[in-house]
Parts: C-alpha cells; sequence; structure tokens
C-alpha cells in the first residue's frame, strides 16, 4: 500500500510540475498576437483549470486505472484457462471498445473545450460589473446587464450540464 501512494504522489507531483512548466514556457513565449486574441481570463483560467484538474483528479484516476487494469488482467487470466474459446471472443470485443473509446474521447474533449470557454466571458463580465457598478448605477442601466449576464451564465451552465453527461 505504501508504494502503490508513494508511486501515485510522486507521479501526480512529477506531472502537476512539468504540465505547469511547459505551460508556463508556452504562454511565456507566446507570439504578440496570441495574446492580443485571448483574453488574460481565458488563460488564466484555463491554467488554473488545468492545473486543477492534475492536482486532484490525476492520482486518483492513475491508481483506479492500475486496480482496474490488474484486476481485469487477473479475471481474463482466471476465465482463458478456464474456458479457451473466450479468448477468441475478446480479441473482437476488445476491438470494439477501443473504436468507440477513441470516438468518446474526442467528443469529450471538445465538449470540455466548450465549456472551460464558456467560464471565461463569465468570470471576465463579472469582473466587468464590479468595476464599472456606480457607472452603470448612474445610467439605471442595471436591468440590462442582469440580462446580459443571465445569458452568459445560461451559456454557461448549458456547457456544464454537456461535460457533465458527457
Amino acid at each position: 500500500v505504501f508504494v502503490r501512494t508513494y508511486t501515485i504522489s510522486k507521479g501526480g507531483y512529477d506531472a502537476a510540475k512539468s504540465l505547469f512548466e511547459r505551460m508556463n514556457h508556452a504562454v511565456l513565449y507566446a507570439p504578440m498576437s496570441w495574446i492580443d486574441v485571448n483574453p488574460s481570463g481565458r488563460i488564466l483560467n484555463r491554467f488554473s483549470d488545468d492545473v486543477s484538474k492534475i492536482d486532484l483528479n490525476m492520482p486518483f484516476a492513475v491508481g483506479s486505472c492500475f486496480a482496474t487494469v490488474f484486476n481485469l488482467g487477473d479475471s481474463l487470466l482466471a476465465v482463458a484457462i478456464i474456458t479457451k474459446w473466450l479468448v477468441i471472443i475478446v480479441i473482437p470485443i476488445s476491438y470494439a471498445y477501443v473504436t468507440v473509446m477513441r470516438w468518446y474521447i474526442k467528443a469529450s474533449r471538445e465538449v470540455q473545450r466548450l465549456q472551460q470557454m464558456s467560464v471565461s466571458p463569465v468570470l471576465s463580465y463579472m469582473s466587468e460589473i464590479s468595476v464599472g457598478a456606480s457607472i452603470i448605477n448612474a445610467f439605471d442601466a442595471q436591468q440590462r446587464y442582469i440580462d446580459e449576464n443571465d445569458r452568459k451564465v445560461n451559456n454557461n451552465s448549458t456547457m456544464m450540464y454537456c461535460a457533465a453527461t458527457a
């Protein structure tokens, strides 16, 4: 148990450090045209989201994956020893599984990308509203900003629902 915990913790730390260094290098050496096109809120949101996923989810996912692979391997070995013909059936099922998995991963990545892109407008809009609250109140334009905020939050909620169900 100690070796597994240490290995997963060390691997998670190394993965987080490597990802952060590569992301930091990519942003610092990005062309100015890219920085002009991408708002700082989107860049910061992407940084924090990716680092959070690596720090919190990756070690547990890797540990669970190893445990599942070893359990599956043991089960398949035991069944293959007892019933030899099962190996013939497992090969096409495995191929179908891998094919569906590749298709699903592409779609899942795209949905997650859309969800991450929908968070940035909400955060930047809230920042703009907090900075310009006195001007909004002076021009009695609260309802317009409330409606716009509702539209952005609804768009984000739709993307979050899609990401959660994907």
